[in-house]
């Protein structure tokens, strides 16, 4: 039980991951120019979703309609960047992001207990949203701190706003863990968050520690390094944060499978 719970607390991971990946694009397509880094972006989402989708059908899970959608017009996003048509790779763009939205929603089903508008859905379905928005902002600031090493003229806005939206979700993430654990759902099936604390207190200990707190200290000093302005000690940092968010986000997962409490 436990190794499957592993398992599948990672598959979800990757699998937020190559779609959250996307989100923090579009607070930086006044930018699009600058298709480097859209490229490295992108061709990362679609690496980690095809590793997902590789490490399903090795283990005998057929895919879902909406995860083949997503890869299909993500493989198409790709494709296009090597283009010169800005309004093609800008429309696959946002057909992408909806299609890896649907993904997400779809990819909740699972773990849901009881009927879809319920207080313990709804926390559930915001979770798995913040998961893929802190990731995927972490994992683009990252890789977007790199191009102030051969770009140093680049604007230091798209950083600031990267960081910014790392930091709301970081925020977001820490608020819906604590409700999570506040609320109980025995009505509906639900372990209450007592019984979670009692069975994996270490697990918790962790999904807390370097999932909520971890990430949200290390985004204020990502911020103040950007105020002086030092980008590459910003990114450096940023490395230490994503240790931190996969950690944490892959110990939420963890306990969500074992639990079915969102956290």
């Amino acid at each position: 039980m436990a190794l499957e719970a592993v398992s599948s607390a990672f598959l979800i991971l990757l699998h937020q991951a190559s779609v959250g990946g996307l989100f923090p694009l579009a607070a930086v397509l006044e930018y699009f120019n600058r298709r480097g880094f859209f490229k490295v972006v992108a061709v990362t989402c679609l690496s980690l979703g095809g590793i997902t989708l590789g490490l399903e059908l090795a283990s005998g899970k057929s895919p879902g309609l909406g995860q083949a959608a997503f890869l299909l017009f993500l493989a198409l996003f790709v494709g296009s960047l090597w283009l010169k048509d800005d309004w093609k790779s800008l429309l696959l763009y946002r057909l992408t992001l909806v299609a890896g939205m649907m993904d997400l929603v779809s990819s909740t089903f699972s773990f849901r207990s009881g009927p879809f508008l319920t207080g313990a859905s709804f926390l559930l379905l915001l979770g798995f949203f913040t998961s893929a928005l802190l990731l995927g902002s972490t994992m683009a600031g990252m890789l977007l701190g790199h191009y102030y090493l051969v770009e140093p003229g680049l604007s230091i806005k798209p950083l600031r706003r990267l960081v910014a939206l790392y930091l709301a979700s970081a925020l977001l993430q820490g608020f819906l863990v604590l409700a999570s654990l506040a609320f109980f759902f025995p009505g509906e099936g639900w372990p209450s968050s007592k019984a979670v604390l009692s069975d994996h207190p270490y697990a918790l200990i962790g999904r807390v520690g370097m999932g909520v707190f971890g990430p949200l200290a290390l985004g204020v000093l990502v911020w103040e390094t950007l105020n002086i302005p030092h980008t590459q000690a910003a990114t450096g940092l940023l490395y230490v944060a994503i240790v931190f968010v996969v950690v944490g986000e892959l110990l939420g997962r963890y306990l969500l499978a074992v639990s079915l409490v969102p956290l």
